[in-house]
């Protein structure tokens, strides 16, 4: 066989191989409209069970979970929230059951985001963060969270001891002393402009007989929006005093002493006692003691005339009243010339 004859042979067999093959294709889609002309029914019904089928078996392999999980607030450092928010929340989740099975709970949280909201009262709605893209967040509870938002403000404050009780029965209370007297405190604008001292928690002086040292926590006795600057120990000084009673000395007479008193010159009357004396002082002082330390006097001049009777500083001791309070003086040399 040449070469031509043999191309020609091969020629022949591949048409005849396509010939086929185009009258086979053709065959099969007339029979295959004929099987639909006949039983376009069944198929229908068919291709509807089918879908049904489908959506039922992904149904039921969809689980649903209901977690707790905390809640945090993203904020700017400036704000500050004045009521109290939930900790936590109650997501309830749905999704394939492989992936709800997978579900980490101590990666996922809630989060109230306030970051561009203004100051006042506003609604924020919580989301649940690091969920899986294939589970669905189908109910939140609560699903809107009310948010009272103000900014900071700074204030100098006088800090005031609560003093509660009384000292032993033999002593008065008289006086406090703290140190600092003022402290700085920072929080919500609406809190400081409302307040201008903060008061410590009681501090009781029931039954002492001395001044006495406390230490108060200042930190305690403010508002819990409010936070403090600097320290937050204080130190309180209770001053107390024995208490005083009066004591009037009727038979008692007490000399007047003459200070400063001129080399030329002399008195011409004799200065009159000190009588009907009366005495504040504390119950546990001697009142023979006092009565040493007692001392009436007058500061002399030149001039002559009326003076004032002055009396010494006892300790722990008040002169409240005496008899006389004046006294005349008139000096002898200057009585001769007079007409």
């Amino acid at each position: 066989m040449n070469f031509k004859k043999l191309v020609s042979f091969i020629k022949d067999r591949i048409e005849s191989k396509n010939y086929k093959s185009i009258f086979a294709i053709e065959n099969l889609k007339k029979k295959f409209k004929i099987f639909v002309r006949k039983r376009w029914k069944i198929k229908v019904i068919s291709l509807i069970i089918s879908i049904f089928v489908f959506f039922y078996l992904q149904l039921i392999n969809i689980d649903k979970v209901v977690l707790t999980l905390p809640l945090s607030v993203k904020k700017k450092s400036s704000q500050i929230i004045l009521n109290d928010l939930p900790k936590t929340i109650t997501v309830h989740l749905a999704g394939i059951k492989r992936k709800i099975d997978s579900i980490n709970v101590n990666q996922l949280e809630g989060k109230l985001d306030l970051i561009k909201k203004k100051n006042g009262i506003i609604k924020s709605y919580p989301t649940v963060l690091n969920l899986q893209e294939d589970i669905k967040v189908t109910k939140i509870i609560p699903e809107m969270v009310e948010v009272k938002i103000s900014s900071t403000a700074k204030k100098w404050l006088e800090v005031i001891p609560k003093i509660e009780g009384v000292p032993n029965k033999k002593y008065n209370y008289v006086d406090y002393s703290i140190k600092p007297k003022m402290v700085l405190v920072s929080g919500p604008k609406e809190i400081i402009n409302e307040i201008s001292q903060i008061i410590t928690e009681p501090i009781s002086i029931r039954g002492i007989s001395f001044n006495q040292k406390y230490s108060v926590d200042v930190s305690k006795a403010i508002h819990p929006k409010l936070s403090l600057s600097k320290k937050k120990s204080y130190e309180v000084v209770i001053y107390v005093a024995a208490k005083e009673k009066e004591i009037k000395m009727q038979e008692d007479q007490f000399p007047i002493n003459l200070l400063n008193y001129p080399e030329d010159k002399s008195i011409v009357e004799d200065l009159p006692m000190i009588r009907d004396v009366i005495l504040s002082m504390s119950d546990n002082r001697n009142l023979q003691e006092i009565k040493r330390q007692i001392y009436f006097y007058i500061e002399l001049t030149e001039k002559q005339g009326e003076y004032i009777i002055q009396t010494r500083k006892i300790p722990n001791c008040k002169i409240v009243n005496f008899f006389p309070k004046k006294v005349t003086i008139t000096y002898e040399e200057e009585k001769k010339v007079t007409p």
